[in-house]
């Protein structure tokens, strides 16, 4: 095995679902560096099913800032230099006409953070003007307008210049309106170093399953860590936050899925003291965040703005598109550690000459596999499963990309979608390679 690829660690955990991982003729075997950690589910702790959502009221949801204090704060990864800040202020609301200004914000604060490397003493500090929010809107058929929602402001401030594999403490927010608690965080690993800790997680939720994997993953100690899809699930919920259906009639859910946008909120509030404000993220998007609006029919890509806001406005992946010339949020590829990490949407036009497929070509026709020998790419929904109730679910994308995968390298891919663990052999064509 070469040396280089004993290397390289890359961890991987659960959480709830994971993936079928495909491996093009690579010798990697994952480690789990948490195998000797044992947090076991306790169901009179938690009180519930381990699979049933936390409840509303769990202090650990609760927004305690409130205002224009900033609120869900969670850090994305950009490069090895460069670290995005994002949090919220004002207060989501529901209420029956959806407010396009965001007039529930009284006070649009700026947006700035103060960092350095000792507690309590910020050397440096980057603003940003920029807020951005949306709203989502129900015209189905016996939709209750009441339960239309207009999300808080969101805030992304990218931190530049940062020294690799260094503690930085930060705050942020606006001096005069109101600034966050201390958080701190490791700046990612320089590019073509090693190792890379990498944790991989999909199809999340927010279970007492969640929190234990969560755990699992923050113990590993990963520099950066990625999501591929299905963050909170708040499509399984009816616009009113209920999980349940009442005399036989999905009144407050749009075909073919209902979507209660307040849980967002209260998931980035858990993960933020959990994970997101201590670790970058490398976002990914899945079925679940797609949460079509107006008429709650599924459409393709953005859809003109009826698709993915929530997914697009809370994590900053326009700014990620633009910084590897993508041109959509809903792909684009990063350098980390010894890592090109590579990511695609099979919810978006993915044929030959599409946009998508033309913007691939090109970013690994000019990647530098000698500076970064790892090329991994991701993806919600596989290629190749032995889980039958999607089977073949798929194959369109397969059939038009996977080939240029193959073609350049690809050494591993991640997926989720499935809710099980599975890893496959090399393969391609839907043949196992030698």
């Amino acid at each position: 095995m070469p040396d280089w690829i004993k290397k390289l660690l890359i961890f991987l955990i659960i959480a709830c679902a994971f993936c079928p991982i495909s491996a093009h003729d690579s010798g990697l075997h994952p480690s789990n560096v948490v195998s000797q950690t044992s947090i076991p589910y306790n169901r009179d702790a938690t009180g519930s099913d381990p699979l049933s959502k936390l409840p509303f009221n769990d202090s650990r949801l609760a927004d305690t800032s409130g205002g224009v204090i900033p609120s869900q704060v969670h850090l994305t990864y950009k490069t090895s230099s460069s670290v995005i800040v994002s949090w919220s202020t004002g207060q989501g609301l529901m209420h029956s006409t959806a407010d396009a200004n965001n007039e529930h914000a009284a006070a649009i604060p700026t947006s700035t953070v103060w960092f350095g490397t000792s507690a309590g003493h910020y050397t440096a500090q980057a603003s940003s003007n920029a807020t951005t929010s949306y709203q989502q809107t129900y015209n189905f058929t016996n939709a209750n307008p009441n339960f239309n929602y207009s999300s808080p402001l969101f805030h992304h401030v990218t931190l530049q210049d940062l020294i690799p594999d260094t503690l930085y403490h930060y705050k942020c927010g606006d001096s005069e309106a109101g600034v966050s608690q201390e958080f701190n965080f490791t700046s990612p690993p320089a590019v073509g170093t090693y190792p890379l800790v990498l944790g991989v997680v999909s199809d999340t939720g927010l279970t007492p399953n969640t929190t234990v994997t969560i755990q699992h993953l923050v113990d590993a100690k990963p520099q950066v860590w990625t999501l591929i899809g299905d963050f909170s699930y708040a499509d399984d919920l009816q616009t009113n936050g209920s999980s349940f259906v009442s005399n036989g009639s999905f009144a407050h859910v749009p075909f073919p899925t209902g979507t209660y946008q307040p849980w967002w909120d209260m998931w980035i509030r858990y993960m933020q003291t959990a994970i997101m404000s201590s670790i970058p993220l490398m976002p990914q998007h899945g079925n679940h965040e797609l949460e079509p609006q107006y008429d709650g029919n599924y459409g393709v890509g953005l859809d003109g703005g009826r698709q993915f806001q929530s997914y697009v406005v809370r994590n900053p992946v326009e700014a990620l598109a633009t910084a590897c010339g993508s041109g959509s949020p809903l792909w684009y590829s990063v350098d980390v550690g010894p890592v090109h990490m590579v990511y695609l949407s099979n919810y978006a036009e993915f044929g030959v000459r599409s946009d998508q497929y033309e913007w691939l070509r090109k970013d690994l026709s000019s990647f530098d596999r000698k500076t970064t020998p790892w090329l991994v790419a991701t993806f919600h929904a596989p290629f190749y499963s032995s889980y039958t109730a999607h089977y073949l679910e798929n194959e369109c994308m397969r059939q038009a990309m996977e080939g240029m995968l193959y073609r350049y390298g690809v050494d591993i891919i991640f997926n989720g979608h499935l809710h099980v663990y599975e890893r496959t052999f090399p393969m391609y064509v839907s043949h196992q390679l030698a």
